[in-house]
């Protein structure tokens, strides 16, 4: 049962993510077209403006292209049976796979905003011009649009394995609690006990896992505020320093994998489980002493 419910939300967590894939492609072209232009501030704005018409005019010839082909390759194979198709690769396990999916998406915005912070260093000896602030929001309005449509998709993915940290819990419980029978209750040669410690340890070491993605996960919004609150944005204008600072409220959205308030998917839940093995093998060994008294 648990293995058909890991396997429901992992394929759900993959449709999210081509979903998200999807609708984020203008952006990532897009970060793509402008990311050599991060790289030299010291280019006129009509050369920067003219830049962007020229690749955007390639880049909107290359769709044009592709569509055409794509409307031909339906026409010719409209009576072959439909493929699937390949899903992207992800770990075995639902929890892993929707921080991995997540952290991907994270690290690639976190990209976005040490570029924007390199950019603004380099044009900042022109800060009293206009083009300086228009070229400012610009890029602000881009990171917010990308951010609003991580956050979009981050809740959604994670909405989706809230109903497994639960079982997560009792999971590792369970796991640690039999290692520590199995050492108890040991008796007689190692050799015929290898299969069974074998298959706990593993077990075990996918739960830390678990935990360590959670971790991971939770970790990202701290990273992006760190990352947003290094920009210099002293020499802004008004409407500048309203839009970042509506950007840095938004980033106080922590992503987690939670059942509640109080249960999420850490390091802190990991603590709260061996507490709870070390209390169960302190009330075992208290019944065997009683027990040999």
């Amino acid at each position: 049962m648990v293995k058909w419910s890991f396997a429901y939300h992992q394929l759900r967590c993959d449709a999210i993510w081509q979903q998200y894939a999807k609708d984020g492609e203008r952006f990532r072209r897009r970060i793509r077209q402008v990311e050599s232009i991060y790289l030299e501030p010291k280019l006129q704005v009509s050369q920067r403006k003219k830049i962007h018409e020229d690749r955007f005019t390639t880049l909107q010839e290359e769709e044009d292209s592709k569509t055409k082909t794509q409307t031909i390759a339906k026409t010719q194979t409209i009576a072959a049976p439909q493929q699937r198709h390949k899903p992207i690769a992800a770990p075995p396990h639902g929890n892993d796979h929707c921080a991995s999916l997540l952290r991907t998406a994270s690290l690639i915005f976190l990209h976005y905003l040490y570029m924007l912070k390199h950019y603004l260093r380099n044009i900042n000896l022109n800060a009293s011009s206009a083009n300086y602030h228009q070229e400012v929001n610009e890029k602000l309005l881009f990171c917010v649009r990308n951010h609003a449509h991580l956050v979009k998709y981050g809740f959604k993915i994670l909405g989706h394995t809230q109903v497994l940290v639960l079982p997560f819990q009792v999971a590792g419980i369970s796991v640690l609690v039999a290692i520590v029978l199995l050492c108890f209750t040991f008796e007689g040669s190692l050799s015929s006990q290898y299969f069974r410690l074998a298959a706990h340890l593993f077990l075990a070491i996918l739960l830390v896992g678990c935990a360590v993605s959670g971790q991971g996960i939770e970790d990202l919004s701290p990273e992006i505020a760190d990352a947003l609150c290094e920009v210099d944005w002293c020499d802004w204008d008004q409407r500048n320093k309203r839009i970042y600072l509506i950007f840095l409220t938004g980033t106080n959205k922590t992503f987690k994998i939670k059942y509640s308030e109080n249960i999420s998917l850490n390091y802190k839940l990991g603590v709260q489980i061996i507490k709870a093995v070390f209390s169960a093998m302190s009330v075992i060994y208290s019944l065997q002493r009683q027990k040999m008294n």
